[in-house]
């Protein structure tokens, strides 16, 4: 069963799977998409794997041919509930704070005359935030 469970797990490239986040960062690292479109890519694969677990587990329990069909249209109600929540984070371009596409590893280095950040908005001129002094604190 552990086996069974592992495989499933790491296999199926549907996010926030183990296997979703290897195929989104393949994507970012090996493909050289930016996280944006790389969350789209996963997010859209992601509601197409969970909708085919759904229909499979609603057509298991009609026809009484489907043993842990239950489970297994739990777990693509879970796949596409987070997936739904990432397209939509996509969407509006707000993966800068996200524990996956947001990473620092992911962002795109100065390679000089990029003008987005990489997650498909423009790059602040300034994004540093100035350090306060010692007597800046204790004003």
């Amino acid at each position: 069963m552990n086996l069974i469970l592992l495989c499933f797990n790491l296999l199926i490239p549907a996010y926030p799977l183990d296997g979703g986040r290897i195929f989104s960062a393949s994507l970012i690292l090996y493909f050289r998409l930016s996280p944006l479109k790389a969350a789209k890519i996963s997010a859209g694969t992601a509601l197409f794997l969970s909708t085919g677990m759904m229909l499979y587990a609603i057509y298991g329990f009609f026809t009484g041919t489907g043993g842990s069909g239950l489970l297994l249209g739990l777990v693509g109600a879970f796949v596409f509930s987070s997936s739904y929540e990432l397209w939509g984070l996509a969407k509006r371009n707000q993966l800068t704070n996200h524990p996956i596409f947001g990473r620092e590893c992911y962002r795109p280095s100065g390679d000089g005359g990029s003008t987005t950040d990489g997650y498909g908005g423009a790059q602040a001129e300034d994004d540093a935030v100035p350090a306060q002094t010692d007597s800046a604190v204790l004003a």
